[in-house]
């Protein structure tokens, strides 16, 4: 028997960047893309594959592309001559339509998958970091580091035909010492 099968999609892709430089060391970022991922043949083909007799997989036609819109913006700022300065860095996105496997286990232990479009998938994270450093005298130099970073997600997926979000956070703080003896060693703890 022949099958034929044939699908097309049309989507608009954005991108786009801005920076401001506020004074000789300072700067200032933030950008925007819309980018759009279309489903695999595999996904899509409307008939059943069985060459595993366990998972038996089964496209769907009706299947939309995804579409990711990232935003992020950040903040430099270094001191060159006193050898300090801070960094901050901010970064969202979110996904609409993504496309994740729909598995049901039957009585005979048997996987049927198919696939299928969520939304709400999102991810935020964000960091920042100070720095300072001190000159002990000629020879000797002082570094200490503070700074965090944190992470905000959230996966919709499904489990046996039911539907679920995942939601992750994370907060990790970080900070450094760097104890420079000039040409001999430098020691640098961190947490």
């Amino acid at each position: 028997r022949n099958l034929t099968f044939d699908k097309s999609f049309e989507a608009v892709e954005l991108n786009g960047y801005f920076r401001y430089k506020v004074s000789q060391s300072a700067s200032l970022y933030s950008g925007y893309s819309l980018r759009n991922e279309a489903p695999q043949i595999n996904q899509l083909q409307p008939f059943q594959d069985v060459s595993n007799p366990l998972n038996i997989v089964t496209g769907n036609p009706n299947l939309e592309p995804s579409n990711s819109h990232n935003v992020y913006a950040g903040y430099n700022d270094y001191d060159f001559q006193k050898k300090s300065g801070f960094y901050s860095y901010f970064n969202a996105s979110v996904t609409n339509d993504k496309v994740v496997p729909r598995t049901i286990v039957d009585e005979n232990l048997i996987r049927n998958t198919t696939y299928d479009n969520v939304d709400g998938d999102y991810r935020i994270n964000g960091s920042f970091s100070k720095s300072k450093s001190f000159k002990l005298d000629s020879l000797r130099t002082l570094k200490l580091g503070v700074g965090a970073y944190g992470n905000l997600a959230r996966v919709v997926n499904f489990n046996n035909n039911i539907q679920y979000a995942s939601k992750t956070t994370s907060i990790t703080p970080n900070f450094d010492l760097t104890f420079d003896l000039k040409n001999v060693f430098q020691f640098r703890p961190s947490y």
